[in-house]
């Protein structure tokens, strides 16, 4: 998301196919910026296999179930879809109306881009038990029994990656991709009861530099940013007191 707006305050051409906030009020993207934060809102993504499971959207190679979960800030009923971080929907049929308009925006995104920009940043991932769908991160208000999780091997990672550039470029064979680590630290971790969160978070994100590596070396037009080295070894003080987030 800060990478999309410092590209576009600096007037790249940032490819832009739907807006953070629907034009007839029915959806917003849950982000304070008056600049859009994806090519299309898509919301924010987290994970591998939700980049993945993006572009195969995209392109109808898989349909994604569809789930709601609601909450009711402020007293007013608002609904969430699992597989599109902070997008908030005001009922249910107004996700039902945006579902093929968000899709084609994607696909126009995908089929406009030079060059498309992903950060990783988790590396435990939600799953949805009926179909195997990846969530983009903790399923809040989803019924255990419905969801399991798993710990993605470097493999499992790189796969994932590929299958979603192999998709791409059946499309835009142009496409080159720019692979970021998100040096955002974990705020929770699902195995708590074996490894404290800062262990976890080492863990995931040595598993997730070396994915990117692999992807990189696998395949031409595809290049590692190193924010996150720039962040931790070359900036000094660089996150704020939580020491998570970045300065």
């Amino acid at each position: 998301s800060e990478i999309a707006i410092a590209l576009q305050e600096q007037s790249f051409n940032y490819v832009v196919t739907e807006p953070n906030v629907g034009v007839d009020g029915s959806y917003r993207f849950m982000t304070p910026s008056e600049l859009p934060v994806s090519c299309a809102a898509w919301g924010t993504i987290f994970n591998t296999p939700s980049f993945k499971q993006l572009v195969e959207k995209a392109f109808d190679e898989r349909i994604l179930p569809k789930i709601l979960w609601n909450s009711r800030p402020n007293g007013v009923n608002r609904y969430y879809d699992p597989f599109r971080e902070n997008i908030e929907f005001v009922s249910p049929e107004a996700f039902e109306a945006n579902y093929e308009a968000h899709k084609a925006a994607a696909r126009k995104a995908f089929l406009q881009l030079d060059v498309f920009v992903i950060t990783l940043g988790l590396n435990e991932v939600w799953y949805f038990k009926a179909d195997g769908s990846a969530f983009s991160r903790s399923p809040w208000r989803i019924a255990p029994s419905l969801v399991e999780r798993r710990i993605l091997t470097v493999e499992e990672n790189v796969a994932d990656l590929q299958r979603m550039l192999d998709i791409l470029r059946v499309h835009n064979p142009r496409i080159k991709v720019i692979v970021t680590l998100s040096p955002v630290g974990l705020h929770a971790t699902f195995r708590a009861d074996t490894q404290h969160v800062i262990v976890a978070n080492s863990h995931s994100k040595a598993v997730l530099r070396v994915a990117a590596e692999e992807f990189v070396r696998r395949n031409k037009g595809v290049y590692y940013f190193p924010s996150y080295e720039v962040v931790n070894f070359c900036t000094p003080n660089p996150y704020l007191p939580d020491q998570r987030n970045v300065a």
